[in-house]
């Protein structure tokens, strides 16, 4: 369960612009965040799901005529760690859904099949 105050969300936007985005997901999944597991395993690239997800994000995008370099994956990278961290912040207020911040992030780089949105809601977002 996740237990998060507006003060957590604040100290990680402080690790993200010092540190980076694993450093920001790190402090939310101390927090019980599970997405943020989820999540810092795309941003370190150091998991069978960040590595996975990351080579799935580069065909699709390949396969649209618009491959991916890997400054693009470092934007997608902080954009949705920004994005994640603007979410929750909504979240605290509202309960806006994730899968709305990973359609918004990544319209501009690939398609996100309804089965990612499906995988997402079931993880609480």
């Amino acid at each position: 369960m996740i237990r998060l105050e507006a003060s957590d969300v604040e100290k990680a936007r402080s690790a993200l612009a010092q540190h980076g985005p694993a450093a920001m997901y790190d402090i939310l999944a101390a927090k019980g965040d599970q997405y943020a597991l989820l999540a810092n395993g795309v941003a370190r690239g150091d998991s069978v799901a960040g590595v996975a997800a990351i080579s799935y994000m580069k065909v699709v995008a390949a396969d649209s005529g618009r491959p991916l370099v890997d400054s693009d994956i470092d934007a997608i990278r902080v954009s949705m760690a920004q994005g994640y961290l603007e979410f929750l912040k909504a979240m605290l207020l509202t309960g806006q859904s994730l899968s709305r911040l990973h359609k918004k992030t990544l319209q501009g780089f690939i398609e996100i099949p309804s089965l990612c949105m499906a995988i997402l809601k079931r993880l609480g977002h």
